[in-house]
């Protein structure tokens, strides 16, 4: 074959492969799916509330069975807030049998500023 003949066919092979190479790449953007936001978390009350209106429903509850619902749902708040604190002492109490006393110094010294920084991301809710 002549040179000029092996460029023609070599052009056409390379016009040919950048044209799949552009159209894959044009075809992944058109139909990349987009970021979807995630919902908004729900407050407990919202939360709560929400449960008790799906269980009203699908249950079909009078509405003394809804006062107990939400009577047992407090109570069930109150142990689990109980049981929670209980927990977290213990396990700070662990930690600081850990630590040496300088180690345990910086270490309150760090809760207490996470619990400043917990506090005030809840009150900016």
């Amino acid at each position: 074959m002549r040179p000029a003949r092996i460029s023609t066919i070599l052009y056409l092979l390379l016009v040919f492969l950048s044209g799949c190479l552009v159209g894959f790449v044009g075809s992944r953007l058109y139909t990349a799916k987009t970021a979807i936001a995630a919902p908004a978390r729900k407050s407990p009350e919202e939360f709560r509330k929400h449960f008790v209106e799906e269980l009203r429903g699908r249950l079909k509850l009078d509405a003394q069975q809804v006062v107990s619902l939400n009577r047992v749902l407090e109570e069930t708040r109150q142990h689990y807030r109980e049981s929670a604190k209980t927990i977290q002492d213990e396990t700070v109490r662990e930690i600081q049998a850990l630590l040496s006393e300088p180690q345990r110094t910086e270490y309150d010294k760090w809760r207490a500023e996470r619990e400043k920084r917990r506090k005030e991301a809840f009150k900016g809710k």
